[in-house]
């Protein structure tokens, strides 16, 4: 392991640690950060209230339960186990609102359909993100050098991790430096945003590691 010095002491090396309410790990893998944020959401009390109608559950839900669950959500780097595990909590919370048992072997569709809405936690996500990328672009900053920047050395043996990058090219269809210099223009990011996926499209964009 490389060792830092700071001052001429070593400084203490760890493979995670908390930053700003999030887990930073030395691998730069996502997993556990989104693990850790879907694991901490929870009003168990609220979705056993009768009084609540479902349309005023799932706002709920989407206003206090979604916001903690996303946290920092634009800095993600999805695999293809996060993006179903990430489906899988929003079906999961729908059916603790609703009080389905497992027992019952409901289907996501008609679960959707009772509620009267398709599923879009993945695509607030997938949005937050491209805006990210829009704010980053524009900045010329600090950020922006990052973007861009390689770092120097040998690439290991093997596949090559799944980079932040590869989300937006993914969903774009288009290179980081053609989506760079779209995004630039803010009307017409904006614009992009607005018309661009459906959730079938992100869904099959999560099957590819």
């Amino acid at each position: 392991m490389l060792k830092i010095f700071s001052n001429g002491e070593v400084l203490e090396q760890v493979n995670s640690f908390w930053y700003l309410g999030a887990i930073i790990t030395s691998t730069g893998d996502c997993s556990v950060e989104i693990q850790s944020r879907l694991g901490i959401t929870s009003l168990n009390s609220m979705w056993k209230d009768w009084a609540l109608s479902k349309e005023l559950k799932a706002r709920l839900m989407r206003l206090l339960v979604w916001p903690v669950a996303t946290y920092g959500c634009e800095t993600w780097t999805l695999k293809a186990s996060d993006r179903k595990r990430i489906s899988a909590f929003e079906m999961t919370s729908y059916r603790r609102m609703l009080r389905i048992s497992w027992k019952e072997h409901r289907t996501n569709q008609s679960i959707m359909e009772e509620i009267g809405e398709e599923t879009r936690l993945l695509k607030d996500i997938q949005r937050r993100k491209l805006q990210f990328l829009g704010h980053t672009a524009r900045a010329d900053n600090l950020c922006t050098a990052v973007l861009h920047g390689w770092i120097s050395g040998k690439k290991r043996r093997g596949r090559s991790r799944r980079r932040w990058t590869d989300d937006i090219r993914d969903w774009m269809g288009s290179s980081v430096a053609e989506c760079t210099r779209m995004a630039q223009e803010r009307e017409l990011w904006r614009t992009m945003l607005s018309t661009f996926s459906n959730e079938d499209d992100l869904v099959q964009s999560s099957l590819s590691p």
